[in-house]
């Protein structure tokens, strides 16, 4: 459990005393002002108690939910999944230390339908567009970012991969352009990229699996309050990462970088002028609140 939730013992504990002092004193009050009663009853079924005995455990076990849902809500993180910004490997390190984040949370499986009818991991929606989603409420919640070029990038490395094995649905889906040139050369990377934020600016935010979602639109909520107050940049990773988790007392540790394998010899430095001038349009609140510098 992390540091700074230790104290919610205090109440637990103090649940139990009282269910095990109530169910103390009935059982001595009987026995000392009415032993014959007392004694006639031991030698008898006695359904009422039974009855007593899972009344008292109930309750019990509401204190203990009660008391871990406003103890821990507000104290513990919670990671907002920003895509392609190191997101499964926050979860693998999470899952090693049996913290359920992201696509292993419960609350965050299945899919959602988006703004533009397009549909979502639900782990994988800004919370700003899917008001359904609570998980992040009372909670602290943190989230990795990345310099815009090299997210665009990334995703189109992502797609060719063999870990992408919906690439061909969402290319037939959606039409992103993804295999209309040679794969892994400079002009499928800026065609591809070109395409998908051709669609953006038509209203199309949300394709590919919510890939393309501008990362101010996770952080930020409609009437500007902040969702995500713990951001760490990929360029900071596993470091940062490493010293929040210290900070709030979990003992969760970023080793290697999942989904590293890099299928294609293509960078952000492949990217020509005209696809650089679209990503700095779609981009712009991300290269302003993020503080990423154009080039």
């Amino acid at each position: 459990m992390p540091l700074g939730s230790w104290w919610c013992f205090v109440p637990i504990c103090a649940g139990v005393c009282m269910t095990l002092g109530m169910m103390s004193c009935m059982s001595f009050n009987s026995l000392l002002f009415c032993p014959h009663r007392a004694a006639k009853r031991l030698q008898q079924p006695r359904p009422v108690s039974c009855f007593l005995g899972l009344y008292f455990g109930l309750l019990v076990c509401l204190i203990l939910t009660v008391t871990q849902w406003f103890c821990l809500r507000g104290r513990r993180l919670e990671f907002l999944h920003i895509p392609k910004n190191a997101g499964t490997s926050v979860e693998a390190a999470g899952l090693a230390s049996n913290i359920y984040w992201g696509a292993f949370e419960l609350s965050l499986m299945g899919r959602v339908v988006m703004p533009d009818g397009s549909k979502c991991s639900a782990y994988h929606a800004p919370p700003s567009a899917a008001p359904g989603i609570n998980t992040y409420d009372r909670t602290k919640v943190f989230c990795i970012t990345r310099h815009p070029y090299d997210r665009a990038v990334s995703e189109y490395k992502y797609l060719l991969s063999d870990d992408a094995y919906w690439a061909d649905f969402y290319a037939a889906v959606f039409d992103n352009g993804l295999y209309d040139y040679p794969a892994c050369t400079k002009e499928g990377l800026n065609h591809f990229i070109t395409n998908v934020m051709i669609k953006y600016k038509q209203g199309q935010r949300y394709i590919d699996d919510c890939h393309h979602v501008s990362q101010t639109e996770y952080i930020w909520a409609h009437d500007g309050s902040q969702l995500c107050t713990n951001i760490v940049r990929t360029d900071d990773l596993p470091d940062k990462f490493d010293a929040l988790m210290i900070s709030h007392g979990y003992g969760v540790r970023m080793g290697n970088p999942v989904n590293a394998a890099d299928p294609c010899d293509v960078s952000a430095n492949s990217l020509t002028p005209q696809t650089r001038l679209l990503l700095n349009e779609v981009y712009e609140d991300d290269f302003r609140l993020l503080n990423y510098s154009k080039y």
